[in-house]
């Protein structure tokens, strides 16, 4: 009796450090977006008329690509956990 329950165990320990994996590796995906996404807006800065309405379309496509790659993450992730 005492074997299925280690098995249990050593069955729930994997799948608990994959799904701790799976979400740490996310997380940093995430923040690593995140940096991305905002050095694309610093990049675009500029003191003229012009290049700060390219600074405003870039911040929009920044965010628009952090929030796709930040859904695209969830959904990854959660496709990956263990049942």
């Amino acid at each position: 009796m005492a074997i299925p329950a280690i098995e249990w165990t050593w069955f729930s320990l994997a799948n608990g450090m994959r799904l701790l994996g799976i979400l740490i590796t996310a997380f940093i995906l995430n923040r690593l977006l995140k940096i991305l996404t905002s050095r694309l807006v610093k990049l675009a800065t500029a003191p003229t008329r012009v290049a700060q309405m390219r600074e405003q379309q870039t911040r929009t496509h920044a965010a628009v690509l952090y929030s796709a790659g930040t859904a695209l993450l969830v959904i990854v992730s959660f496709l990956m956990a263990p049942p």
